[in-house]
């Protein structure tokens, strides 16, 4: 049994109120403004519409879907592209499953969430690398997926989860967001995000990864950090300057403070800046032409668990459709 003040039962207890609050606050705005540079990014990297999953803690708000507002977990299988693009073949209803998508967007659970208590980081790491690598496979051969998970699926000590990543998908490139992107000013939800960008290698092609297995040691605020290679070599892609807080008894912490208010541009530049690259070194292919901008064209599964709320009652998730539910009126593009 432990005592009030021990120092395990207080980690566990920070935990707790760390994962209640995140729970009861929507990244709405953070998911919104992030997932219209994402969209106009997996654009530029050769996406020209199809389907699309979405999926996680969150995800709904990077469709702008009406109950992007609850917190939540929502899966959303959709037909996404410009009006007037014939994507959708009425006799043939879209199932899903693996290998059948073009696009897969992945917002990790509880990404954000500042863990305290050692067996949660590890169980928290290693359900994002599985999640990580179960969103690949959904991917077709050829497709692009992009993954908002908390910075140890690259910072980790240990590679074999990134090696496993690497055996299925080559990495196009990563973006380091700020501290408290998803949930700012609420404590205990600032723990570094990254997003990951990959293209599903199809079988028997030799990788043309990035480098992302390994890390290295770097010194940061008198205190040896453990950091990836990929951001060791392109710290640009870090939307911040990177410290380190310290606390008795536990490894130091990373954090990254960005400039207020510059996300939405610093976010732009950086996913410009990996997607020049992408092209120079063939790992992807532009588009055959610009559109102005992406609709939903028709959502084939929706479903949403909305986390337990202080003042809500939660509901089920809502049935998925057997056919395309093709939407009435046009919503506004994703990217201008």
């Amino acid at each position: 049994m432990s005592l009030p003040d021990d120092p395990r039962a207080v980690r566990t207890r920070a935990d707790h109120q760390a994962l209640d609050d995140a729970e009861t606050t929507s990244a709405q705005p953070a998911l919104q403004a992030i997932g219209r540079e994402l969209w106009l990014s997996l654009h530029r990297l050769g996406f020209p519409g199809g389907h699309v999953l979405v999926q996680g803690d969150g995800a709904d708000a990077l469709l702008n879907r009406p109950d992007a507002h609850l917190p939540g977990v929502a899966t959303i299988c959709a037909t996404v592209g410009h009006p007037g693009q014939d994507l959708l073949d009425p006799d043939t209803p879209f199932r899903g499953g693996l290998d059948a998508y073009d696009v897969a967007v992945t917002v990790m659970p509880h990404a954000d969430v500042e863990l305290a208590t050692p067996s949660a980081i590890v169980t928290r790491t290693l359900l994002h690398a599985t999640l990580a690598w179960a969103t690949l496979r959904c991917v077709k051969p050829g497709g692009l997926a992009a993954i908002i998970t908390n910075h140890l699926t690259l910072d980790a000590h240990t590679p074999r989860s990134r090696i496993e990543l690497e055996a299925v998908a080559d990495l196009i490139g990563a973006v380091r967001l700020p501290s408290g992107t998803l949930r700012p000013h609420l404590p205990g939800t600032d723990s570094v995000t990254d997003i990951l960008l990959f293209t599903r290698r199809p079988d028997g092609q030799p990788s043309r990864s990035r480098d992302f297995a390994d890390t290295v040691h770097v010194p940061l605020d008198g205190r040896r950090v453990r950091l990836n290679t990929y951001f060791d070599q392109r710290p640009e892609h870090i939307l911040g300057a990177t410290a380190a807080i310290h606390h008795p008894g536990r490894p130091p912490i990373l954090t990254v403070t960005g400039l207020p208010g510059m996300l939405r541009s610093d976010l732009h530049e950086a996913l410009g800046h990996i997607t020049a690259l992408a092209h120079r070194d063939g790992l992807t292919r532009p588009p055959a032409e610009h559109q102005p901008g992406m609709h939903v064209l028709a959502i084939h599964h929706e479903a949403k668990a909305p986390h337990n709320r202080r003042t809500t009652t939660s509901r089920a998730p809502t049935p998925p459709a057997s056919l395309p539910r093709h939407l009435p009126e046009t919503p506004g593009p994703y990217w201008n």
